[in-house]
């Protein structure tokens, strides 16, 4: 794992230890306020349940969301470590910032995800 993957994995495990998001069975699902940019479309702090699955082959993570009505064309809605950079912002928010390539109207992103409580 290069040292990019590695440091994303780690913010993503430092937001979810931190603000305790794993249940009594070890599963990550939790609601949260989600803010996104992209580059011709923002929502600002929409309620939605978040789910991270860790070692999905052949990626270290995947972070979804769900319960939500997000045009798929407009906003993204899961996010890779291995690719995106996460960063857990002054211990308040999970930072998701990437670059989608093969959609121009989503471009380039940033998703801030504030949890709220676990599912």
């Amino acid at each position: 794992m290069n040292n990019d993957k590695q440091k994303s994995f780690q913010e993503l495990n430092e937001f979810v230890t931190l603000n305790e998001l794993t249940n009594d069975s070890s599963v990550i699902h939790f609601h949260a306020f989600v803010s996104i940019n992209t580059a011709t479309s923002e929502i600002f702090k929409q309620k939605m349940t978040v789910r991270v699955n860790k070692n999905v082959s052949p990626r270290i993570a995947v972070l979804e969301l769900h319960d939500h009505k997000l045009d798929p064309y407009q906003y993204p809605e899961q996010f890779y470590p291995d690719y995106a950079v996460f960063t857990h912002v002054d211990k308040l928010y999970l930072k998701i910032e990437d670059t989608h390539n093969s959609n121009p109207a989503i471009g380039k992103y940033t998703v801030k995800i504030f949890p709220l409580e676990k599912v």
